[in-house]
């Protein structure tokens, strides 16, 4: 289990290293100056110069990117090109944001989705599993985006109920909190909700109908004792995959949430670098969101061993 895990990190790393090239090298590849987006269209041209060769870009591409990894692993991190800000003050201001509202959609999506998979499953054919399972085939088709401008405009706009844009931290005041969340929160767990559902019901129907499961009910064991104890931590892996790879998802759909409901988050800001051509900020972010994505499914693997003992790793 040790070498496995010490082969994963290696392979993380890797993964890690590969996408900070590849944003590396994208960034330079959209249309536009970088430095003319700092100075203006008015700079001279020795402003210019000075400018380039501050930012290494009068350097070849090759050596850019060693000195950009180099000061990465240091952990300096440096400063907006635009605001002038440090990027690590973003990243810490901005990630907490998106993390809160992507983990309260994880959890509800995961409260939610689970047990009525579990219901459709086991009541299968009933008029339950029918109305459970044409809502979920509803919410998958749903696109976030649209959902969030009609939960403004009937929730925020015609009824008043939440407001319709905006982020407070609820350290700050937690009941404005509360309802500036509501919607992003909602919008964002419906599809996986929905999700979540179909695969737990499909993962539960190829457990139950297992001999040993059969076993148990002829003993005369109780559905829900059967259910909790031993089919349900069976059916679990492919839905626990599931939560590991939905958390870039998380991440990726919160520029929609984000943007729809004018949120700081992470998402927010790695959209708007791009919109600036501030390359050192989605360069950052980039490769902050992928340590993100690899760590979470570093864990989702390990949880395999303990999901089912029946896996061992050499």
């Amino acid at each position: 289990m040790t070498v496995y895990i010490l082969r994963r990190i290696i392979e993380a790393l890797v993964v890690v290293l590969i996408v900070s090239f590849l944003s590396f090298m994208m960034i330079h590849l959209i249309p536009g100056d970088p430095v003319i987006a700092v100075l203006g269209l008015e700079a001279k041209q020795a402003e210019i110069d000075a400018l380039r060769t501050q930012l290494l870009l009068d350097k070849p591409i090759s050596v850019q990117y060693g000195h950009w990894i180099s000061k990465f692993v240091r952990g300096e991190f440096g400063k907006s090109i635009i605001t002038k800000e440090n990027i690590t003050s973003l990243i810490v201001k901005r990630l907490p944001v998106t993390a809160y509202i992507g983990l309260l959609s994880l959890f509800l999506s995961v409260l939610l989705g689970i047990p009525a998979g579990i219901i459709t499953a086991v009541r299968r054919g009933t008029f339950l599993d029918t109305v459970i399972t044409s809502i979920a085939n509803i919410g998958i088709s749903i696109p976030v985006f649209w959902l969030g401008i009609l939960g403004i405009y009937t929730f925020g706009l015609r009824l008043g109920w939440f407001p319709i844009q905006g982020y407070t931290s609820p350290f700050e005041n937690f009941w404005l909190s509360l309802k500036q969340i509501i919607m992003p929160v909602l919008c964002s767990s419906v599809a996986f909700l929905a999700v979540l559902v179909r695969q737990t019901r499909s993962s539960m129907l190829e457990v139950i109908r297992q001999d040993y499961i059969r076993t148990a009910f002829s003993k005369g064991l109780k559905e829900g004792l059967i259910v909790r104890r031993h089919a349900l931590k069976n059916c679990l892996i492919p839905i626990v995959t599931l939560l590991g790879l939905h958390i870039r998802v998380l991440i990726g759909g919160s520029v929609l949430i984000e943007t729809v409901f004018n949120i700081p988050g992470i998402g927010r800001l790695l959209v708007g670098a791009v919109f600036d051509k501030d390359f050192v900020v989605v360069q950052i972010v980039s490769v902050v969101i992928a340590l993100i994505v690899t760590l979470t499914n570093l864990v989702v693997d390990i949880s395999y061993g303990w999901l089912d003992p029946k896996i061992r790793y050499e």
